[in-house]
Order: C-alpha cells, then structure tokens, then sequence
C-alpha cells in the first residue's frame, strides 16, 4: 500500500470515529473513548491539581476513562485554542480560570479566542479564597485603616504583582479602583522574587491565593487584613472578609470551572455536569483539594456562564482604565 493510500486510510478513520461520536450524541449516548480535561498550565498549578483529583471520580461517575493533558503556554491561550478548535462531540473540556477568560482577552489587543463566544460553560468546579497582605512595618492593622493609610499617602506605598496584565495585576487595581486607595505597581518576573521584596519592606501589600500566603501569614512575616469568602476561614477565625470590612466588591474569591467547545449538544453538556456534581461531592475529593486551599463548588452552566459575564465585563473595563493592551 503506497503513502497516498495509507493517508486516505487514516482520513477514512478519523471520519469514521468523528461520525461514530456524532450517532452517539444524538442517539442520546455518551461519545466513544476518553474524555480529555486539557489543562492550559503547567503541573502542579491549582487547575492542574483540580483537574487530576477529579478525574478518579469522574471516571467513575461517567464509567468512562479521563485523561488530563497539560497545554501551558502563551498566557494559558494555547491550551484554550485547542479546546475551541476541537469537534463539539464532548469529548474534550478545557479547564478555565479567570486568567484563561476574563484576563488574557481583556489585555490582549488580539486574543486567540472569544471567551464568552467560543466556549460553552459546563461546571464551575471549585473556588479559593483570595488574602490582602501587609508587610508587619505599615501601621494599618484593618482594612478600612490600610485604606485611610494609602489614600492619605499617594505614591508612597507599592503592591507587587507577579506581572503586567496578570490576574494579581488586574485584581489589584480593581481593589484600587473599588477603594480609591493609592498604590504603585510594581511586577515581578514570578512568584519567589515578588514575596522576597514583599518580606523584605521593598513593597508593602500583596494580594493572592490563600494558600501561598497563609504559611508566610503563621510565620508573621506578612499581616493579613481581609479575605475574599463567603464568610471567615477556619485558619484566619479573625480575619473579616471583604464584605465585613465594607468592601463587598472585592469579595470574589478565585475559581475554576470546565468549559465545552460551542455548539456542543446541551445533553452532552447536562450529562456532564450531572457526572461532575456527583464527582464533586466525594468525600476524598474534597480532602485533596483542601490541601491546596481549594473547595469544591459545582456550580452548573447557567450560574458559570453568568459569572464569567460579569467577570470578564469587569476585567475589560480595568484594563481599560489602565489602557492595558499586550501583543
């Protein structure tokens, strides 16, 4: 059998299974083969962790092998395209967050994707609690005092972000914008030099996820003021929420959902987010991703879509006060 031959075989193949999924949904039945959870970050990222403590349970719930696969790159874009660009047969879910769907289109002045338009929202899966922080040397030991301080110094006093156009970037001129407090923006290149200058003085407030902090927060390098929650954390009893403090706002802890490809058939999505919720309520499941300052939410496709409308029209209209557009 020559090259051309062999070529027309494979196409036939990938028709024919492309065809077998399509008669499978509409005959009501799952699609054949693993179902695959793409990851658009790297291993051992908060999405990652979810997607991988999910997928025992969900292949249970399915009674269907899941595979998670790993596509960082390019701001998390690389792994979202992909997911778009998939045939809606329900075979594939992307898993989204807020920098794969309100940050990265809301800065870049050419998104590869639309993130409202080219996905059709599943599951919110789970959220985590986000904690403002102060070095131990401002005197603010509340968060209307922090406020009070920063708009009564303007330009004197800087928060570290872990980049131009991040998620901590945006989410902390929005906590700006919101409070009216003073801050300058200082970005680092990661994580480990943003917290080295944050203990060391060099910047003073920082706002992320709870569990990078909370170990720093036990140790008393940094003060913690206020956490976005629906109400206060067993580790933090006295720490208030955004909303006690009077910011409501600002009380929107972090999340991460699955996404299908759009124009994926509602009873393949309502199948799977039947499966997810179920998933989502397993003991175990939950144990793991408390480890990681992660709670379960499962959330269906209605709630999520609203909630990445109202996210992503908040992230734009930041980043358009900034006049923030990357390339």
């Amino acid at each position: 059998m020559g090259p051309g031959m062999d070529a027309l075989c494979r196409l036939a193949a990938m028709c024919a299974c492309t065809f077998a999924a399509a008669a499978a949904l509409a005959s009501g039945a799952q699609p054949p083969g693993p179902l695959r959870l793409v990851v658009p970050l790297p291993v051992g990222s908060a999405p990652d962790v979810t997607a991988r403590a999910l997928a025992g349970p969900l292949s249970r719930s399915l009674d269907r092998p899941v595979l998670v696969e790993n596509r960082p790159g390019a701001a998390g874009s690389l792994g979202m395209v992909a997911v778009a660009r998939a045939a809606p047969l329900g075979n594939v879910l992307g898993v989204a967050t807020p920098s794969t769907h309100t940050v990265y289109p809301a800065v870049y002045s050419r998104p590869a994707y639309d993130p409202l338009r080219d996905f059709a929202p599943v599951t919110e899966l789970a959220n985590s609690p986000e904690l403002l922080v102060v070095h131990p040397s401002l005197p603010a030991h509340d968060l209307g005092g922090l406020v009070a301080h920063l708009r009564a110094r303007p330009g004197r006093i800087a928060y570290a972000s872990t980049g131009n156009g991040t998620l901590g970037h945006l989410r902390a001129e929005f906590f700006k914008s919101t409070t009216g407090a003073s801050l300058v923006h200082i970005p680092y290149p990661g994580v480990r030099p943003a917290l080295a200058d944050l203990f060391a003085g060099v910047v003073q407030v920082h706002l992320a996820e709870l569990a990078l902090l909370l170990p720093h927060v036990r140790a008393g390098r940094l003060r913690p003021l206020a956490v976005s929650w629906p109400q206060r954390l067993s580790q933090l009893p006295a720490v208030p929420t955004f909303a006690e403090a009077g910011f409501a706002e600002c009380n929107e802890p972090l999340w991460v959902g699955l996404v299908a490809p759009a124009g994926t058939p509602q009873e393949s999505l309502q199948r799977l987010h039947v499966a997810l919720r179920e998933a989502l309520r397993t003991s175990a499941l939950a144990e793991a991703l408390a480890v990681h300052g992660v709670y379960p939410s499962g959330a269906g496709p209605e709630r999520f879509a609203s909630r990445l409308r109202r996210e992503f029209k908040r992230t734009s209209a930041v980043a358009g006060q900034l006049g923030l557009r990357l390339d």
